[in-house]
């Protein structure tokens, strides 16, 4: 989540049922949130959105989490 409190592509939340939320950006700026919960996981119809509900608390963000795994990864060297 930026500074300014607006959504970046990848944000992960917590829900307050305990579920988690993904928002991940098209190309169009249109949002797809994906939930997850312990039965299931789903990806809702693409929609315009800035920000998520304030009661949501903001875990990490996927996309720079995996782009830092991927780069220590493609630096190591091979065995």
């Amino acid at each position: 989540m930026s500074a300014n409190g607006k959504l970046n592509n990848g944000d992960v939340f917590l829900d307050k049922d305990g579920d988690i939320r993904v928002y991940a950006k098209n190309t169009w700026d249109a949002w797809y949130p994906i939930t997850i919960t312990k039965e299931y996981m789903f990806i809702q119809e693409a929609r315009v959105m800035n920000e998520v509900p304030h009661e949501f608390k903001f875990l990490v963000n996927l996309r720079e989490l995996l782009l830092t795994i991927k780069k220590e990864v493609q630096d190591e060297p091979s065995n």
